[in-house]
């Protein structure tokens, strides 16, 4: 029913889109067998199969699923070396050769083109090099950083869907989210309010455990501070 029937006054179902690792669900992984179903549906109906894998590293990481596993069921996918990778600056865009060209002609045509990228491209092959290994790291420290904030009674968090770097957890109703954000940047925590008192915590390698587990008595003692 979502996918629009060939009838000329509607408009066409062209894309079919997925992330992964999910980042409003908390970094879950899409399984491969989603993966898989999706691609078998866009492939009945003609449609192109779009994945955005800003954190595919993570999801190849949790599981020990190879990227090409993941990438061989899409048109095209997207990858990111800024994030669990920890390059300054970078995504790619992957795809078949004509994907790749039509790509390259939007770009410049909206205006994306840079001139001397070679010290971005230089960043982004270390990261892939050197900083993979580095990833499960994260993955740890956000399950601590779960495990230290979940003992609190006032503080809710599924433990089940920290899967990898990011850590989704509910405050208390009676609290400002931003008001709590704000006290905990003053604090040196930086999180993000996501709507209805749910906060984001993301991790990445250059983190220490030590600040972590600083991080969790410090976003207690703020509750602790906000409520009346």
């Amino acid at each position: 029913k979502i996918i629009r029937p060939d009838i000329y006054y509607f408009p066409k179902t062209s894309l079919i889109c997925i992330e992964n690792t999910h980042n409003r669900h908390g970094g879950t992984i899409v399984s491969l067998d989603n993966i898989q179903q999706l691609s078998q549906i866009a492939k009945k109906n003609n449609i192109s199969y779009h994945c955005d894998g800003a954190r595919l590293w993570n999801a190849c990481i949790a599981t020990g699923i190879a990227p090409r596993e993941y990438a061989q069921y899409f048109d095209t996918i997207s990858v990111c070396l800024s994030k669990g990778l920890g390059a300054p600056v970078g995504s790619l865009i992957v795809g078949s050769k004509n994907i790749i060209e039509s790509a390259r002609k939007w770009r410049k045509i909206l205006g994306g083109g840079m001139r001397q990228a070679g010290i971005i491209a230089a960043g982004g092959l270390y990261a892939l090099k050197n900083n993979m290994n580095l990833i499960e790291y994260s993955h740890q420290i956000a399950k601590e950083f779960a495990l230290r904030l979940a003992d609190a009674d006032f503080i809710h968090i599924d433990l089940h869907s920290v899967q990898t770097n990011i850590v989704m957890f509910v405050i208390p109703d009676i609290i400002n989210e931003y008001e709590f954000e704000s006290e905990c940047k003053k604090r040196g925590v930086l999180i993000i309010p996501f709507g209805n008192n749910k906060i984001r915590a993301v991790f990445h390698f250059q983190l220490s455990l030590e600040n972590v587990i600083k991080s969790t008595v410090i976003i207690k003692d703020v509750i602790k501070k906000l409520i009346p």
